[in-house]
């Protein structure tokens, strides 16, 4: 186990991550064309494009749904409820609590069910909002923070998932040179999880790209990462 003092909080790693686990899989994102370019396109189109019409809104919710594959159906009702929440008030003040009241799409006309979009509402806003506030919640990063942290050292909040799993981010962030930047980190839970995915299922349903990587450099990556791991 690892700890490290930040402060007065103590950080206690059930599973050490290091700066080389996270500079290799920045690395690897440099080199990976579709992983760098999809980040290059939405930050492109947030500098572009900063306000929140209906015409730019949808067009920001169309791209994240389909570079991230969010699965999010009626993304013209997502993306106009979305825009509702986004006024200049708000987006001053921006915090996570905003994420958490984007993720939760009411019912909408002719029986539309509420919706509960957590990963694609932590990824527009990590995007278009701000990217060194908002890190970006899946499952598969969900597992790596768990990981790292242990059971025990995990922070819950019941029906807050968005909250929860940052205050976890933020936990595992105290015990990693304050160097790397939120996305950073971002892109190792998201590299070292598919990683780790794939190890336990060769045919498991992989970025092309990512699996050629895997196969071609598994004693690189069993180097760095270790080839043994169940988070």
């Amino acid at each position: 186990m690892e700890s490290c003092q930040d402060g007065l909080s103590l950080v206690i790693l059930e599973h050490s991550l290091t700066n080389d686990h996270i500079s290799f899989a920045n690395d690897i994102h440099q080199k990976m064309k579709s992983w760098c370019l999809s980040e290059l396109s939405l930050d492109h189109l947030a500098q572009s494009q900063p306000e929140f019409t209906p015409e730019t809104t949808l067009t920001k919710a169309v791209l994240i749904n389909s570079l991230y594959g969010t699965n999010v159906w009626d993304i013209v009702r997502v993306s106009e409820y979305i825009r509702g929440l986004l006024t200049p008030g708000t987006l001053a003040d921006a915090d996570i609590e905003l994420v958490e009241r984007m993720a939760h799409v009411p019912a909408g006309p002719r029986g539309k069910k509420p919706k509960r979009l957590y990963s694609f509402s932590a990824k527009f806003a990590h995007f278009f909002i701000t990217n060194d506030k908002f890190p970006i919640l899946d499952s598969i990063a969900e597992k790596m923070i768990k990981w790292h942290l242990g059971r025990k050292a995990m922070i819950y909040n019941d029906g807050k998932r968005y909250i929860t799993f940052v205050s976890n981010f933020n936990r595992l962030r105290e015990s990693i040179d304050d160097s790397f930047t939120l996305r950073e980190l971002d892109r190792y839970l998201w590299f070292a999880g598919q990683y780790y995915r794939w190890l336990r299922n060769p045919e498991v349903k992989l970025n092309v790209e990512l699996r050629e990587y895997f196969e071609t450099h598994s004693t690189r990556l069993g180097d760095i990462y270790g080839d043994k791991i169940t988070p």
